[in-house]
């Protein structure tokens, strides 16, 4: 997927330099999320923080240092307040021991479309519901993010089921029963 970022690059078309289009992923280092990303409660989700890398690295001998992060909605790099919608996937644990009743399991990226023959999400995995769509990053850090940047990843092949799963999952919540 690299490549299409360079062909975006010599494009070098305005628009997507000021938008962050609807279906990125992003790999966000854990310090960056652990900073921004933050429940109701102004507390960063566990398996961000440096307690749980450590934990991991004790018990395994390892620890993943970023995640990956999908853009609901489009971004535009014109706001000044820096929120957005986004939805952390997971990879998916033997047994499915990870999967809970809203997350939106899905396959490699490979199987869905062979244009991501070299794409990072090359596990089954799961888009995960329990966190908050709705997060702060750091304005700079958008603003400096595109298709050529080091946490690029890819535009999600089934990025509006995605979205619309979630973004619909959000509208039940804030219903209201007479």
């Amino acid at each position: 997927m690299n490549d299409l970022a360079s062909l975006l690059k010599d494009v070098n078309i305005p628009e997507l330099s000021r938008t962050i289009e609807k279906g990125t992923i992003i790999s966000i280092k854990d310090d960056i999320a652990e900073k921004f990303i933050k429940d109701r409660n102004n507390n960063p989700p566990y398996f961000v923080t440096q307690k749980f890398r450590n934990k991991g690295l004790e018990k395994k001998g390892y620890s993943a240092n970023e995640h990956y992060w999908m853009f609901l909605k489009t971004y535009q790099k014109r706001g000044k307040s820096g929120k957005i919608k986004i939805v952390n996937r997971s990879s998916m644990k033997s047994g499915q021991s990870n999967r809970k009743p809203h997350d939106y399991h899905q396959f490699a990226h490979l199987s869905i479309d062979p244009d991501h023959n070299r794409c990072k999400i090359d596990k089954e995995g799961l888009w995960k519901s329990e966190l908050p769509r709705d997060q702060k990053l750091d304005k700079q850090y958008l603003n400096n993010f595109g298709p050529t940047s080091d946490d690029y990843v890819c535009i999600d092949p089934q990025a509006e089921k995605i979205a619309e799963h979630f973004l619909n999952l959000d509208r039940r919540k804030n219903e209201t029963y007479d």
